[in-house]
């Protein structure tokens, strides 16, 4: 047998042996607490349980940002370059296909969202909006997001979740996402207004 057979025949094995582990579930579990004591905490379980992994987010006071002054409410470059950008229906579109690589165990969501001022709350929302009603139609799911128009700017609230994923069936959608010439433009337009 040639050499180049034999590499072939490595190749090959391992390639088999990488689609293999790829098509091994991953379990995930998390727990996320965000606003005044911010926590999270992450278990990951792949080979039915036999490699397993703990991340743990150490405890820290999360910082509280004020809401935009008044003379500068409407001002969001970057919400609205993400709107036009067209990176918004992809990314719903990417997500209806993972959809198929991701089986929710259970997921529990409690959020607010403040943007800084009520115009950029509102567009804020719109963004992740599309992305709960697809969550909350999956079974065993109890989710709950909220505007907030307060004084304190951020995301809060908690998530518990666990997932289970299939590596391979989501690898595909992901990279159609990531190699597109369509995102890469997006990206471009949102580096761009960040920079304004």
């Amino acid at each position: 047998m040639s050499a180049w057979l034999w590499l072939l025949v490595g190749f090959g094995a391992v390639g088999g042996l990488l689609l293999l582990a790829l098509a091994v579930p991953v379990h995930l579990r998390l727990v996320l607490t965000k606003g005044g004591l911010s926590e999270s905490h992450l278990r990951i379980e792949w080979l039915f349980g036999l490699v397993r992994k703990r991340v743990t987010g150490t405890p820290e006071q999360a910082p509280q940002r004020k809401r935009v002054p008044a003379d500068r409410q409407g001002e969001g470059p970057t919400l609205r370059a993400l709107w036009r950008s067209g990176l918004v229906p992809r990314g719903v579109s990417l997500l209806r296909r993972l959809r198929r690589a991701v089986s929710i165990r259970e997921l529990r969501v409690r959020a607010a969202v403040n943007a800084g001022d009520p115009s950029e709350t509102g567009m804020a929302f719109a963004l992740i909006g599309p992305a709960v009603g697809l969550l909350a139609a999956v079974p065993r799911t109890d989710i709950y997001v909220v505007p907030d128009y307060g004084d304190e700017v951020g995301m809060r609230g908690e998530v518990r979740g666990w997932v289970r994923v299939v590596p391979i069936v989501g690898l595909l959608p992901i990279l159609a996402f990531a190699l597109s010439p369509a995102t890469w433009r997006g990206v471009r337009m949102l580096r761009k207004a960040r920079r304004t």
